[in-house]
């Protein structure tokens, strides 16, 4: 099962790589979250392995792309701090989740861990958007030097 998902992971990050435009990180989260739901849909062994290739293929593009985003948004001389803030990150999330969708399992079957483990990505996700179009918003009502209100790209 890992193989499989991880083959997926592989094929999307060559996939996203050969891209000119990369998606947006909340786009990608949005897909794999919604991605690793659908696999509890699957009914046969066919469509769970398609599935699950599926969501794969969002994995390893989605963390290119936050690692993307905070390079992009932190000064050059704190960026080595902040990627290892954002490795860590990754690390605490694999060592805690994999608990957690374990406990999921164990109270809700093998679909339920793909229910967990999809709806919070799919919920993180959905709260970053949010949070992005609250921040544009905010952007473009701030009055410019000349007090005019101008929109401005977030």
């Amino acid at each position: 099962m890992r193989a499989l998902w991880g083959l997926g992971a592989a094929v999307g990050g060559i996939a996203n790589g050969a891209l000119r435009r990369h998606p947006p990180a909340s786009v990608l989260l949005v897909l794999l979250g919604s991605s690793t739901l659908a696999v509890t849909v699957a009914e046969g062994r066919a469509v769970f392995t398609v599935l699950l290739f599926l969501s794969g293929l969002f994995c390893a593009p989605t963390i290119t792309a936050t690692i993307d985003d905070l390079s992009r948004a932190v000064p050059a001389n704190v960026r080595g701090e902040a990627m290892g803030w954002h490795g860590s990150a990754l690390t605490l999330g694999g060592a805690v989740g994999a608990p957690v969708v374990g406990w999921a399992i164990d109270h809700g079957g093998w679909d339920g861990g793909f229910e967990l483990a999809g709806a919070l990505g799919l919920t993180i996700a959905l709260l970053g958007l949010a949070v992005q179009g609250i921040r544009r918003r905010n952007l473009a009502a701030r009055p410019d030097e000349a007090g005019t209100t101008t929109a401005r790209a977030a």
